[in-house]
């Protein structure tokens, strides 16, 4: 019993080495292929300070995070930077990678993501920044098709989004929208077809502009929100929500869904 529990201990052993140093010695070739893969489905320049990779912060779950992430628009808002953020992270159960079929990712977080969304009065935009190629387009339908057909998926747990900055500028309608440092957590269970979404929100400062006029000027905001979504339905149901907007505090509840074209309220 001694021995085959040395044995045992020697195989996990050279396995949690192997798993150590492969991403050491290889971090500078992964990293290149990543952003040269990347780069080549999207109009812009994607790019990377590096890739951390930890086994033992939260063992024996893994820590994965991408630092210093940025993509920068090319023609017609070249040079303009559509995303920054100090790091974009995950927490992946580390057992699910080896014996199961399903990936089991404890959390997803965005630290200090910055976000510029425009829309000139073309109707161009620079976040439509995936190519359109035929290749592309074949490639995603095979990855799609390649999903479908094996038993492989993923469950994710929760999410948050860490003292962000998002804007949103519409030509065409003349209209901002900016948040300014927003903390956001979400937790589910993302791997079912039904399944209730338990969100919060915290806005320091929320400004609406439409038409020229200001509506809302930089107001501190929360919004507590309980989402209960059925996908084979495409049905979304709002339960126990309030927001807030300085002091006026409002609490809504319904239901939108499309089980085909129309759209039900």
């Amino acid at each position: 019993m001694k021995k085959t529990l040395k044995i045992i201990g020697i195989i996990l052993s050279v396995i949690l080495a192997i798993m150590i140093i492969i991403p050491m010695l290889f971090k500078g070739e992964i990293e290149e292929l990543i952003k040269e893969e990347t780069n080549k489905r999207v109009n812009a320049t994607i790019d990377f300070k590096d890739i951390g990779l930890n086994l033992f912060t939260n063992f024996p779950n893994l820590s994965l995070s991408i630092n210093e992430l940025s993509i920068v628009n090319a023609k017609p808002f070249e040079g303009d930077t559509l995303l920054s953020a100090k790091s974009l992270g995950a927490t992946i159960d580390l057992m699910s990678l080896i014996t199961s079929e399903k990936i089991k990712i404890k959390s997803v977080s965005f630290d200090k993501p910055h976000l510029l969304m425009f829309v000139l009065k073309e109707g161009i935009a620079n976040y439509s920044i995936m190519k359109e190629s035929a290749e592309v387009v074949k490639d995603a339908a095979e990855a799609i098709k390649d999903t479908t057909e094996s038993s492989f998926n993923i469950a994710l747990e929760s999410y948050s989004m860490n003292n962000g900055m998002i804007a949103f500028i519409d030509k065409r309608k003349d209209m901002i929208v900016a948040l300014k440092n927003v903390n956001h957590h979400g937790s589910g269970e993302f791997s079912q077809d039904d399944f209730i979404i338990y969100t919060k929100t915290t806005v320091d400062e929320l400004t609406y502009e439409y038409g020229g006029v200001k509506y809302l000027n930089r107001v501190n905001s929360d919004l507590n929100m309980e989402l209960h979504a059925n996908i084979p339905s495409f049905k979304f149901t709002l339960n126990n929500n309030q927001l807030r907007l300085n002091n006026l505090f409002l609490k809504f509840d319904g239901s939108i869904a499309m089980p085909d074209e129309d759209l039900d309220l």
